[in-house]
Protein backbone atom coordinates (compact mmCIF):
# COMPACT_ATOMS: atom_id res chain seq x y z
CA UNK A 1 0.00 0.00 0.00
CA UNK A 2 1.40 3.60 -1.28
CA UNK A 3 0.83 6.49 1.66
CA UNK A 4 -0.40 9.38 0.01
CA UNK A 5 1.39 11.89 2.19
CA UNK A 6 4.70 13.72 2.07
CA UNK A 7 7.75 12.67 3.32
CA UNK A 8 9.98 14.64 5.88
CA UNK A 9 13.10 15.15 3.93
CA UNK A 10 10.15 16.78 1.09
CA UNK A 11 8.85 18.91 3.61
CA UNK A 12 12.05 19.78 4.79
CA UNK A 13 13.25 21.26 1.36
CA UNK A 14 10.08 22.98 0.98
CA UNK A 15 10.96 24.77 4.07
CA UNK A 16 14.21 26.13 3.42
CA UNK A 17 13.40 26.95 -0.45
CA UNK A 18 10.24 29.04 1.50
CA UNK A 19 13.35 30.25 4.00
CA UNK A 20 15.84 31.24 1.19
CA UNK A 21 12.28 33.00 -0.72
CA UNK A 22 12.05 35.28 2.60
CA UNK A 23 15.80 36.15 3.07
CA UNK A 24 16.13 37.54 -0.86
CA UNK A 25 12.59 39.65 -0.56
CA UNK A 26 12.66 40.79 3.07
CA UNK A 27 15.41 43.46 2.22
CA UNK A 28 13.93 44.35 -1.01
CA UNK A 29 10.30 44.95 0.62
CA UNK A 30 12.00 47.18 3.43
CA UNK A 31 13.44 49.18 0.89
CA UNK A 32 10.10 49.71 -1.03
CA UNK A 33 8.36 50.41 2.03
CA UNK A 34 10.86 53.17 2.97
CA UNK A 35 11.02 54.41 -0.61
CA UNK A 36 6.86 54.78 -0.34
CA UNK A 37 7.52 56.64 3.48
CA UNK A 38 9.58 59.30 1.79
CA UNK A 39 7.33 59.74 -0.83
CA UNK A 40 5.02 60.45 1.61
CA UNK A 41 7.52 63.02 3.49
CA UNK A 42 7.60 64.76 0.14
CA UNK A 43 3.79 64.88 -0.64
CA UNK A 44 3.67 66.61 3.20
CA UNK A 45 6.29 69.13 2.20
CA UNK A 46 4.52 69.82 -0.57
CA UNK A 47 1.17 70.00 1.60
CA UNK A 48 2.85 72.19 4.02
CA UNK A 49 3.87 74.56 1.13
CA UNK A 50 0.19 74.94 -0.32
CA UNK A 51 -1.21 75.37 3.31
CA UNK A 52 1.32 78.33 4.01
CA UNK A 53 0.92 79.82 0.87
CA UNK A 54 -3.07 79.55 1.05
CA UNK A 55 -2.86 81.09 4.77
CA UNK A 56 -0.43 83.52 3.77
CA UNK A 57 -2.80 84.82 1.14
CA UNK A 58 -5.69 85.18 2.94
CA UNK A 59 -7.00 88.97 3.79
CA UNK A 60 -8.60 88.04 6.84
CA UNK A 61 -5.14 86.62 8.35
CA UNK A 62 -3.45 89.79 6.94
CA UNK A 63 -5.82 91.92 9.25
CA UNK A 64 -4.35 89.78 12.31
CA UNK A 65 -1.05 91.79 13.35
CA UNK A 66 0.03 88.88 15.03
CA UNK A 67 -0.26 86.74 12.00
CA UNK A 68 1.06 89.48 9.93
CA UNK A 69 4.31 89.71 11.67
CA UNK A 70 4.77 86.17 11.46
CA UNK A 71 4.23 85.95 7.79
CA UNK A 72 6.40 89.10 7.10
CA UNK A 73 9.13 87.11 9.30
CA UNK A 74 8.66 84.28 6.46
CA UNK A 75 9.06 86.23 3.51
CA UNK A 76 11.69 88.00 4.70
CA UNK A 77 13.87 84.91 3.72
CA UNK A 78 14.16 83.96 7.66
CA UNK A 79 14.49 80.29 8.55
CA UNK A 80 11.53 79.32 9.52
CA UNK A 81 10.87 75.46 11.39
CA UNK A 82 7.02 74.71 11.50
CA UNK A 83 7.89 72.14 13.71
CA UNK A 84 8.10 74.95 16.22
CA UNK A 85 4.92 78.06 15.58
CA UNK A 86 6.12 79.94 18.79
CA UNK A 87 2.73 81.75 17.96
CA UNK A 88 -0.20 80.59 18.09
CA UNK A 89 -2.26 82.99 15.64
CA UNK A 90 -4.85 82.62 12.50
CA UNK A 91 -1.82 82.33 10.02
CA UNK A 92 -0.88 79.06 12.07
CA UNK A 93 -4.26 77.96 12.85
CA UNK A 94 -4.87 78.20 9.03
CA UNK A 95 -2.19 76.03 7.78
CA UNK A 96 -3.00 73.79 10.27
CA UNK A 97 -6.48 73.48 9.22
CA UNK A 98 -5.35 72.89 6.23
CA UNK A 99 -3.09 70.27 7.04
CA UNK A 100 -5.76 68.30 9.04
CA UNK A 101 -3.36 68.81 12.00
CA UNK A 102 -3.59 70.14 15.32
CA UNK A 103 -1.34 72.58 17.32
CA UNK A 104 -0.83 71.26 20.65
CA UNK A 105 0.80 72.44 23.89
CA UNK A 106 4.16 70.96 24.64
CA UNK A 107 5.65 71.45 28.22
CA UNK A 108 6.68 74.79 28.03
CA UNK A 109 3.04 75.60 27.01
CA UNK A 110 4.37 76.68 23.38
CA UNK A 111 2.38 75.36 20.77
CA UNK A 112 4.15 73.45 18.58
CA UNK A 113 2.18 71.49 15.17
CA UNK A 114 3.01 67.97 16.14
CA UNK A 115 4.72 67.35 12.91
CA UNK A 116 7.03 64.14 13.88
CA UNK A 117 3.51 62.42 13.90
CA UNK A 118 3.03 63.07 10.61
CA UNK A 119 6.24 62.25 8.68
CA UNK A 120 6.63 58.92 7.52
CA UNK A 121 10.24 57.93 6.69
CA UNK A 122 12.20 56.28 9.46
CA UNK A 123 14.81 59.15 9.76
CA UNK A 124 12.52 61.97 9.25
CA UNK A 125 10.65 60.81 12.35
CA UNK A 126 13.87 60.45 14.69
CA UNK A 127 15.41 63.71 13.80
CA UNK A 128 13.65 65.87 10.89
CA UNK A 129 12.51 69.13 11.27
CA UNK A 130 10.43 70.45 8.84
CA UNK A 131 12.11 74.06 7.38
CA UNK A 132 10.90 76.50 5.06
CA UNK A 133 12.34 79.71 4.06
CA UNK A 134 11.49 82.31 0.99
CA UNK A 135 13.56 83.23 -1.47
CA UNK A 136 11.93 85.85 -3.45
CA UNK A 137 8.34 84.45 -4.21
CA UNK A 138 9.53 81.05 -3.99
CA UNK A 139 8.63 79.03 -0.96
CA UNK A 140 10.84 76.11 -0.09
CA UNK A 141 10.10 73.31 1.98
CA UNK A 142 12.32 70.59 3.58
CA UNK A 143 13.26 68.12 6.13
CA UNK A 144 16.29 68.47 8.07
CA UNK A 145 18.65 65.87 8.15
CA UNK A 146 16.98 63.25 6.16
CA UNK A 147 18.30 62.60 2.60
CA UNK A 148 15.63 61.30 -0.27
CA UNK A 149 16.64 57.71 0.11
CA UNK A 150 15.27 57.51 3.94
CA UNK A 151 18.78 57.79 5.57
CA UNK A 152 20.23 60.29 7.77
CA UNK A 153 22.86 62.77 5.85
CA UNK A 154 23.90 64.01 9.24
CA UNK A 155 23.99 67.27 7.71
CA UNK A 156 21.56 70.15 8.42
CA UNK A 157 20.91 72.35 5.59
CA UNK A 158 20.69 75.79 6.58
CA UNK A 159 19.93 77.75 3.59
CA UNK A 160 17.37 76.99 0.26
CA UNK A 161 20.26 77.67 -1.14
CA UNK A 162 22.50 74.22 -0.51
CA UNK A 163 18.82 72.01 -0.63
CA UNK A 164 20.00 70.49 -4.18
CA UNK A 165 23.40 69.39 -3.08
CA UNK A 166 22.68 68.56 0.40
CA UNK A 167 19.88 65.66 -1.03
CA UNK A 168 17.36 66.43 1.80
CA UNK A 169 13.53 65.96 0.95
CA UNK A 170 12.38 69.06 -0.40
CA UNK A 171 9.50 70.72 -2.38
CA UNK A 172 10.23 74.27 -4.35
Amino acid sequence: MKSKGFSLVELIIVIAILAILVGVMAPLLIRYIEKTNVSSDIQLCDTIKEAVNIARCDPDILEDDDSAQQISYLEDGSLYSVAYFTQQTAFTDAACEILGANIIGDSANANVLSSRSLMKSRVAKQSGVIMMQMQGNNLYVWIDHSDKEGGNDNNTCNSYVNLESSGVIFVD
